[in-house]
């Protein structure tokens, strides 16, 4: 509106002049500027507005909405796309089109992920039956498994690294790397171990029979008939929980355990592959620290020179000496 004020006025009419200057105040925000009369008279608007209110009217005016902009007949645009994962064509918006992969869903997403990251293991671990065997053994001495996401373990594998054995964790990286598994290495210096640990899917975990987590007492976990018949799988065991032993008649291993099932898939394994052992069983020590009885454990003894002879000939891997 107008701010009162002393103007020239046509003595007839009593109307302001048109070329007089006058104060004008913006109806909506209070922005006071000046400007003819002439000007203001031939506003279209019934409010006066500034140029920045009449700037927002105009563009509220002209705005079309994104749900229009987008479905509506006009306004309708859309590329077809190729699912990379199931081949399958769907039409999506190009503002919602990225500029990497193209896939229908987020299952097919994740699907093709999975497939990119873990897929060639199922023919690596097919090409390779004695790294396998010899991996499953070391998971079952001194791994240990535990759940990573929704189809995946995390498994690590411990080593004593003091100096005497650490050609063990050597051997076990450059099994990891024939069989194509991206694994890392953790060190733990407080009690003298390294840790070498990956990733593999559940369905090959399941496939060898030990899809587990958590205590292997508790669970009892068996490999399956491919891995127990490999003479690499008592390799694997000896190098993790095994010792050996130098006498008179030469090296003696011995290999004891807990776990019931791992010392059943250990002397089967010995069985089919025709070497003699003798199996003892001993009762849980007494603990005078906490007045606790130990796990019963079981010992399995490779004496004769013959039956060691023959384990190294047929082993594709060293074992400890």
């Amino acid at each position: 509106m107008i701010v009162e004020k002393e103007y020239k006025r046509n003595k007839f009419t009593g109307e302001i002049i048109k070329r007089e200057t006058v104060e004008v105040i913006c109806d909506k925000c209070g922005k006071r500027w000046e400007t003819f009369y002439s000007n203001r008279k031939r506003k279209i608007l019934e409010e006066d507005l500034c140029s920045v209110c009449r700037g927002k009217l105009a563009i509220l005016k002209r705005a079309i909405s994104l749900n229009d902009l987008r479905w509506r007949k006009p306004n309708r645009k859309k590329t077809e796309i190729t699912c990379k994962n199931c081949g399958i064509k769907k039409a999506r918006i190009p503002s919602l089109i990225n500029q990497g992969d193209h896939f229908c869903c987020l299952g097919c997403r994740e699907e093709y992920w999975f497939k990119t990251k873990y897929g060639h293991l199922e023919l690596s671990f097919k090409n390779n039956p004695n790294e396998v065997a010899y991996l499953i053994g070391m998971i079952m001495g001194d791994g240990h498994i535990r759940k990573c996401g929704k189809k995946t373990m995390r498994v690590g594998i411990a080593f004593d690294y003091t100096g005497k054995w650490t050609s063990l964790m050597d051997l076990m990286k450059a099994v990891l790397d024939k069989l194509q598994i991206n694994w890392f290495e953790q060190g733990k210096s407080h009690n003298h171990c390294k840790m070498v640990g990956f990733i593999l899917p559940n369905a090959l975990l399941e496939k060898y029979g030990i899809c587990y987590y958590g205590d292997k007492f508790k669970i009892q976990p068996f490999p399956s008939e491919d891995i127990v018949k490999n003479i690499n799988y008592v390799a694997g065991l000896l190098n993790s929980d095994g010792c050996a032993h130098k006498n008179a008649y030469g090296i003696s291993y011995r290999f004891n355990n807990t776990v019931d099932s791992i010392i059943e898939s250990f002397t089967k394994c010995l069985s089919l592959n025709k070497i003699d052992y003798s199996l003892a069983k001993h009762k849980g020590r007494f603990d005078k620290r906490t007045n606790n009885i130990g796990k019963d454990f079981h010992i399995v003894y490779i004496n004769e020179e013959k039956n060691t002879k023959m384990l190294r000939e047929k082993c594709n891997f060293k074992i400890k000496e």
